[in-house]
């Protein structure tokens, strides 16, 4: 993609890169880099990051951090605006050791927010190298997490998790679930802590999120999404959305409406190096 190419200090090896780009629906891109590490994160849309067979949702509230020498492949079913953050290796030092999702506060989020608007000049003043600075700083505090959606190893719980990837929308309790792999409750909720790091139920909350943001995108209303992933109200879905994503699904919509907005007006401007 063509863009603005932006040096800030010190030597190439030493600098801090980043790649904004608005990517349409269907986009698949793939990069390697052996030399730097790779931090990245959508504003809005849902990229879907493959690292050698592991998956990666990366949403509003999770980037992925890729050290030096792995090759990914991202894919996203909607538009999305996102960056890349590049790191030297002196960095990435600070940085956990494996792939890993990491959390996107909200002052994390405000500085990707700002070297992505940020132009050349703003980035070779004082400011713009403490900005950078305090960016790589925040990612190295940042909470890591196996995956927004993990996995199981199990061939038994995996195979119960795949399906319900495939279909989100069934409505079967966690006492149904336990009875279909011939496991006590107590039993299936401490795999779940096991494998998944978090409850059965929260696991699901996750999910259910992930297919709401793309319908969301297609315009739907609040009360069909409800419906449709099996809440019996508009509000208690909401309840469940605004607990994940720190914003109710109409919110969503609105930052949505605002990126797509914004890149129409960037038009051009597809990446930028600092």
């Amino acid at each position: 993609m063509g863009g603005e190419c932006k040096a800030v200090s010190g030597q190439a090896d030493d600098q801090i890169l980043s790649r904004s780009a608005w990517l349409p629906a269907n986009s698949i891109t793939s990069r390697s880099l052996e030399a730097r590490g790779e931090f990245i994160y959508s504003f809005s849309g849902l990229l879907e990051v493959d690292v050698g067979g592991h998956g990666y949702l990366v949403t509003h509230q999770y980037g992925v951090w890729l050290p030096p020498g792995q090759q990914r492949s991202c894919f996203n079913r909607q538009h999305a605006r996102h960056i890349s953050i590049y790191l030297p290796k002196m960095f990435c030092a600070l940085l956990p050791g494996e792939h890993c999702a990491l959390e996107v506060d909200t002052l994390l989020r405000a500085l990707l927010t700002q070297v992505f608007n940020s132009t050349g000049d703003d980035e070779q003043d004082d400011v713009g190298k403490r900005l950078l600075r305090v960016l790589v700083d925040r990612l190295v505090h940042a909470r890591s997490s196996g995956s927004y959606l993990p996995h199981s190893a199990d061939p038994v719980f995996g195979s119960l998790l795949s399906q319900l990837k495939q279909n989100p929308y069934d409505q079967r309790t966690f006492s149904d679930f336990a009875l279909s792999l011939n496991l006590s409750e107590r039993t299936l909720a401490r795999r779940c802590q096991r494998d998944l790091g978090m409850t059965f139920l929260e696991w699901r909350q996750r999910l259910m999120v992930v297919e709401s943001l793309a319908m969301l995108q297609q315009g739907q209303t609040v009360e069909t999404i409800a419906s449709v992933l099996g809440y019996k109200t508009a509000s208690s879905f909401i309840s469940m959305f605004r607990k994940l994503t720190h914003m109710t699904p109409n919110e969503y919509r609105r930052e949505e409406e605002r990126c797509l907005d914004s890149a129409r007006q960037m038009k051009g401007k597809q990446c930028a190096w600092v």
